[in-house]
């Protein structure tokens, strides 16, 4: 062979010996690891496993199921804060109404305080899907814009007023913001087109009606012209809002309509409004006009809310005090309630979160506060009964 042909089998054989080795390493490799290095399936828990993964497994996998466990503790913390937060009936009347006066840190106006603090202890929890606050009605804006300075630029704000003047004063106050949106329409359970009626001269107060007379009762001059109303979960998912961060329903007797218009048997509108606050007051009552005889009064509110799995506080300007919906059964005396003339009603503001789906930095902030006022009436109950 010559000298040429001779090089040319030798680099054949380097080439085909190394080929060989590198088979014969991935071979004894596979027997040498073992099983010991693949990942457990994810949510199954076996001998000789951490967080579910076996020794040597992957460290993402191992990592996002260290996560669930961690979640799954905190929401046993959340759990007993509940527990904590319970409070005796009689001492639960005692703390809204003492002597025959109401406890001003449960005032109508200290929701302004309460989300201000809830929106601000927020700081570094938003997520893109939950940067939308929304309000019906803003009336003059002023609750819209505590919210708006609570939150950073990127979260939107959406907005619906049904008044005339009031629209246009919001709309004014709020052009400074350019993630702020108001809309001249108004919340309800069906969609329409409705006139707008003055509920009580000179009160600045509007609502929604098919006329310009409840039940008899003249209630003002109509507007010039209709607004639309929408169910808010239809608006919300043509509009593309997946989740609201938080919502407030103002709507001045309307609130039985726009909660049924939430459409919160669904799951995806419990998931879309896990937190939320609406309006109590004398709307509510069962005779007043403005109530305009809805099928619905505070007691049977809660119990729906409660049966879909949220828990419901009363807010205070310093904390949020659990609320069980027998706590507005007029059926049961009633006596920390008010009444001007159309029926008892609890006066006040209640905060809306659900037990599953809203942020849980929200529900470890709410829970917690809710636990030291459980924790205080329990302790008042022990020393009255000494």
């Amino acid at each position: 062979l010559s000298p040429d042909h001779r090089w040319r089998m030798k680099w054949h054989v380097i080439v085909f010996s190394q080929f060989l080795f590198v088979v014969v390493l991935l071979f004894a490799t596979q027997f040498a690891v073992g099983p010991s290095m693949k990942p457990a399936a994810v949510g199954r828990v076996s001998k000789g496993t951490i967080f579910g993964v076996q020794m040597g497994g992957s460290a993402p996998v191992a990592a996002a199921t260290a996560v669930t466990a961690a979640t799954a503790v905190e929401e046993d913390e959340l759990v007993d804060l509940l527990e904590r937060a319970n409070s005796v009936y009689a001492a639960l009347q005692n703390e809204y109404k003492t002597n025959g006066v109401y406890n001003s840190e449960y005032g109508s106006k200290n929701d302004f305080i309460a989300a201000k603090k809830l929106l601000l202890a927020g700081a570094g929890h938003f997520e893109v899907q939950d940067a939308v606050l929304m309000a019906a009605g803003t009336n003059e804006g002023q609750l819209a814009e505590v919210l708006l300075q609570s939150v950073p630029p990127e979260v939107r704000f959406v907005g619906f007023e049904i008044q005339e003047r009031a629209f246009g004063i919001v709309v004014q106050r709020l052009s400074k913001y350019p993630n702020a949106k108001v809309h001249r329409a108004g919340l309800g359970e069906v969609r329409a087109e409705m006139p707008v009626t003055g509920a009580f001269s000179g009160s600045g107060l509007f609502t929604l009606t098919k006329g310009n007379r409840f039940h008899g009762t003249a209630m003002g001059a109509v507007s010039a012209s209709n607004v639309s109303v929408h169910p808010i979960s239809e608006w919300a998912h043509q509009n593309g809002v997946q989740r609201v961060l938080y919502l407030v329903l103002d709507v001045e007797g309307s609130e039985p309509k726009a909660i049924r218009g939430m459409r919160l048997r669904r799951e995806e509108n419990r998931r879309r409004f896990a937190v939320f606050q609406y309006e109590l007051g004398g709307t509510w009552a069962m005779r007043d006009p403005r109530h305009m005889a809805d099928k619905w009064d505070q007691l049977r509110a809660a119990q729906h809310l409660e049966g879909l799995g949220y828990v419901l506080f009363l807010i205070g300007a310093h904390g949020w005090l659990r609320l069980p919906s027998a706590f507005f059964d007029i059926t049961a005396g009633g006596q920390h309630m008010l009444d001007e003339g159309y029926g008892k009603f609890v006066q006040g503001n209640v905060l809306c979160i659900h037990s599953e789906y809203a942020p849980l930095w929200i529900r470890k902030l709410v829970f917690g506060s809710a636990a030291q006022i459980g924790d205080r009436l329990r302790a008042s109950v022990q020393v009255a009964l000494k």
